[in-house]
């Protein structure tokens, strides 16, 4: 049982963090609109995203980095609460599965080498949120 509880922490862990990521960058797309000439549509052509990207404010990029961080934080609460609070590991992975994933993105859209090292940040948030919540 040990076993699935920490698989099961780590899977909802990370689809949480994930949701709460995507829903905070909807609120963050509001506060930083496309510029006018680019539609959503646009956003499906890795070539315009890389446009759009050097057109974004600083702050734009900065928001992220913080939306990714209280998500890594959220997601290690939930997995570190799913998984028993006995062990710091499902929370560790969820950082670098969220670390991962950022970078990913930051390299496909070619975004700021400080926004790729910003994206590190979700490794200490998701331990962050084991520490809160552990036995």
């Amino acid at each position: 049982m040990g076993k699935f509880r920490y698989g099961l922490g780590l899977i909802i862990g990370t689809i949480s963090a994930m949701i709460l990521i995507f829903l905070f960058e909807m609120v963050n797309m509001k506060l930083y609109p496309l510029p006018a000439v680019y539609t959503l549509n646009d956003m499906m052509d890795d070539s315009k995203v890389k446009q759009v990207m050097a057109l974004m404010p600083t702050a734009a990029f900065v928001s992220v980095i913080l939306i990714y961080a209280i998500g890594s934080y959220f997601g290690g609460l939930i997995g570190t609460v799913i998984s028993g609070r006995d062990k710091n590991w499902p929370s560790i992975v969820i950082g670098i599965i969220l670390f991962g994933s950022g970078l990913w993105d930051a390299i496909r859209f070619a975004q700021p080498i400080w926004f790729m090292a910003g994206c590190l940040a979700c490794i200490p948030f998701a331990w962050y949120g084991y520490y809160c919540i552990r036995k």
